[in-house]
């Protein structure tokens, strides 16, 4: 294995690690999320008549597993692609 290939290797490896590293810091959700639901304040007056609480969408991008899992699988396909592209091709002369 060349230099070249060690390179792309560890690059590959790394991107992956990074994007499930990414994905376990935001909660290992199966699926990606882009508005949580956030509830609203209520006030004094809302409680006391037993109103119910108000809640309200809000965007706030969480990365899920079929995101990271595309993600590993370009990264594995490019590294594959760049490790036999980067092959010496020595010929043996007899």
């Amino acid at each position: 294995m060349n230099k070249k290939q060690k390179i792309t290797l560890f690059s590959g490896l790394s991107a992956i690690i990074i994007a499930f590293g990414v994905w376990a810091f935001q909660g290992f959700h199966l699926f990606t999320h882009d508005k949580i639901e956030v509830r609203l304040p209520q006030s004094d007056v809302d409680k006391l008549l037993g109103q119910p609480p108000r809640y309200e969408w809000v965007n706030h991008f969480t990365l899920g597993l079929e995101y990271t899992l595309a993600i590993a699988a370009v990264v594995i396909a490019a590294s594959t692609v760049l490790l036999f592209l980067f092959k010496n091709k020595k010929k043996a002369f007899s």
